[in-house]
């Protein structure tokens, strides 16, 4: 895979490519019953509407409140569906606000307790979306390796590179930990590769790719 040409989409293997299918079947259920929930709310706004008012919340700000909620829904369906967007400059703490609400979408993990803690990650640059899905395929893989167990994802910078690792019950994972199809195929789209010695990936900062670029 050529992580440098902006032109070129990343390929896939198709492991990855079928990890990828499985997230996205559970997420745009997730995304049907959200829409069901919207439609819904939205029908009883309207009904308020007509309403004397009772001294509650204006239905113009309830309204507000629901296409709000609409667009971050087709944000999502945008984030998950065919590839987009060629390589940029971005803060991870973007890819990993975009992860959570998929992942608070996920049929399979919503009701996890999983938190992607990006505080002071540096700048890289990359496809996004490629990042937020290898978030949401780290975060499901370290889900299905600890069951009921809290996940935690920290973004990190270490020298040249970030780096995304798995934390569990405050232990790390297991150094024999392989990380999944995606995970790895994303991480080298990216410029990187999965960490040798925990589960997580990493890849160079804006810094080290400016760096090697030259500039």
């Amino acid at each position: 895979m050529d992580s440098t040409d902006d032109t070129v989409e990343p390929a896939l293997s198709p492991a990855a490519q079928r990890e990828w299918e499985e997230h996205l079947e559970h997420v745009l259920r997730g995304v049907g019953h959200a829409l069901n929930n919207r439609a819904a709310s939205v029908s009883a706004v309207m009904e308020l509407s007509f309403e004397p008012d009772q001294g509650g919340v204006p239905t113009r700000a309830l309204l507000a409140a629901e296409v709000q909620r609409l667009r971050e829904l087709a944000e999502v369906v945008r984030t998950v569906g065919l590839p987009r967007g060629a390589a940029e400059a971005f803060v991870p703490a973007e890819a990993a606000s975009a992860a959570r609400v998929v992942l608070s979408l996920h049929a399979e993990l919503r009701e996890r307790a999983i938190v992607i803690d990006a505080t002071g990650a540096p700048p890289v640059r990359g496809r996004k979306w490629l990042l937020v899905r290898a978030l949401v395929s780290l975060a499901a893989d370290a889900s299905a390796r600890h069951s009921g167990a809290p996940v935690a994802i920290t973004m990190r910078e270490d020298g040249p590179w970030l780096t995304v690792a798995v934390n569990v019950d405050t232990g790390a994972a297991p150094p024999a930990a392989r990380a999944s199809s995606y995970v790895r195929d994303a991480a080298a789209a990216l410029g990187g590769e999965p960490l040798p010695a925990a589960l997580g990936f990493r890849m160079p900062t804006l810094a080290e790719f400016r760096r090697r670029e030259g500039r």
